[in-house]
C-alpha cells in the first residue's frame, strides 16, 4: 500500500519487512537512507525497533518515520523522544505523507553535508 505508492510516485527504491526482526536484520544488512516503522509491528514492536536502531552507533542517524493507526499522542510523543524524525497515520492523506517522508530525507541529507 505504501510502499507501492513510495515506489511509484515518489521515485523511491523501498524494502519492506514483515516483522520488527526482519526490519531489524534487513537494517543490518543493507543500511537505508530512511526507515518507516509501524509502531504496531509482530515481534518485536516499532518501538522496540527504534530503541536498537537509535542505540546502535553505525545506524543511530538513519532518519525513521513512526506509522501508526491511532492518534495516541502519548506514545507518538514516546517516539519523537526516543529520536523518532516524524510520525505518520494511516489516515493521512496520500501528499501529507509524501510530504512527511521528503521532508526528513531533506532533513537529513542537509544534515550530511
Amino acid at each position: 500500500m505504501y510502499s507501492d505508492s513510495l515506489q511509484r510516485e515518489g521515485g523511491f527504491v523501498v524494502d519492506t519487512a514483515s516483522d520488527g526482526n526482519e526490519a531489524l536484520l534487513k537494517i543490518a544488512q543493507a543500511p537505508p537512507d530512511l526507515v518507516i516503522l509501524d509502531i504496531s509491528m509482530p515481534e518485536l514492536n516499532g518501538v522496540q525497533v527504534l530503541e536498537i536502531v537509535k542505540s546502535d552507533p553505525k545506524f543511530k542517524k538513519i532518519p525513521i518515520v513512526m506509522l501508526t493507526s491511532t492518534t495516541d499522542y502519548a506514545g507518538i510523543n514516546e517516539c519523537l523522544a526516543k529520536a523518532a524524525s516524524n510520525y505518520i497515520t494511516k489516515g493521512d492523506q496520500h501528499n501529507e505523507i509524501m510530504d512527511k517522508i521528503k521532508m526528513v530525507i531533506k532533513l537529513n541529507q542537509r544534515l550530511k553535508t
